[in-house]
């Protein structure tokens, strides 16, 4: 049996084609439908050949739209997530960059305090490396404090030629000058000189034994000096000392009440002059422990170009006339 409506041959038994699913007669599909519907108006309804072909196209339009409907949904939610996602990284990006933005100033302003700083500090350095020496800024002469010879402050010489020790709590003015090798300490008080110390490298060359005594002499008769302690006295080769070197010690005082005192230390080595000078007020000339002799000692074991084998001495030492310990 043949389906009236599609023409594929079925089972002569078959109520329903097996390609299209219509009913293989027509008297049934009246039946079905009702005595009220005429054929006319269900004939439309009625698959053709080509209705299987078009529902296929349907389904798949249907698909397509439900595809493009979930895609689109998908790019739609695709490019919110992707727009969301660069707004939240050019935020974290704007943070960033206003935290560094913060963080440049920050470290700008720390860099110009720290070279503010530098610059100060190195203003500092300067004005005490260029003209002060350090621990000469003291209103009084505390002498009391001079005893203690650890209460010396060491020097050395911009070339490194020499060094020397003063105390700490002894002078008020001070002037360094580095590119001649030339140091000046002084207390004053109302104009008046208390205390002065100098010392010197300049350059002599010639026979170390002549310079150092001619140096000596003139200072003597140039300042009118009595002597009261000269090295060497008498024999002038006992000041030469191995290295071919010469060192010579002079004393005295230069007015009649005999409380103006200097005290001369002079070395040649053959090349260059060294010198020690300290004038100073001595109020009891009599009295050869007084603390200011201790202060003079000091300094001369203080000064790398003495020559002396013996550390700084405490203040009792030097009364008991003990030398002390050897360097």
């Amino acid at each position: 049996m043949y389906c009236p409506n599609c023409g594929k041959e079925n089972d002569d038994d078959a109520k329903f084609c097996e390609e299209c699913g219509s009913l293989m007669h027509e008297e049934d599909n009246a039946k079905i439908l009702g005595s009220d519907f005429s054929m006319d108006f269900v004939e439309p309804l009625k698959a053709s050949k080509h209705s299987s072909g078009k529902f296929i196209k349907i389904a798949v339009l249907i698909v397509v739209c439900i595809g493009i409907g979930v895609g689109g949904a998908f790019f739609v939610s695709k490019d919110f997530k992707k727009g969301e996602k660069e707004e939240i990284v050019k935020k974290k990006t704007n943070i960033v960059e206003n935290k560094n933005v913060v963080k440049a100033i920050s470290e700008g302003q720390q860099t110009e305090k720290e070279n503010s700083n530098s610059e100060n500090s190195s203003q500092i350095t300067k004005s005490d490396s260029g003209s002060k020496l350090p621990n000469t800024n003291n209103d009084t002469m505390d002498l009391s404090a001079c005893k203690n010879p650890n209460n010396y402050q060491y020097i050395t010489s911009s070339d490194g030629s020499f060094r020397f020790g003063y105390p700490k709590s002894l002078f008020n003015e001070s002037r360094r000058d580095d590119n001649n090798n030339h140091y000046l300490l002084s207390f004053k008080k109302d104009n008046e000189t208390k205390i002065k110390a100098d010392y010197s490298v300049t350059e002599a060359t010639g026979d170390s034994l002549t310079i150092a005594q001619n140096y000596i002499d003139d200072c003597i008769n140039e300042n009118h000096l009595t002597i009261t302690y000269r090295y060497p006295q008498t024999d002038m080769s006992k000041a030469v000392k191995a290295d071919g070197s010469a060192t010579m010690i002079a004393m005295g005082y230069s007015d009649s009440a005999k409380k103006k005192w200097q005290y001369h230390l002079v070395k040649n080595d053959g090349s260059r002059t060294y010198v020690m000078k300290i004038a100073y007020e001595d109020p009891e000339y009599t009295n050869p422990h007084k603390t200011i002799n201790y202060v003079v000692d000091c300094m001369y074991r203080a000064c790398s170009f003495s020559n002396t084998t013996y550390q700084l001495r405490t203040f009792d030492q030097f009364q008991k006339d003990l030398m002390g310990t050897k360097k």
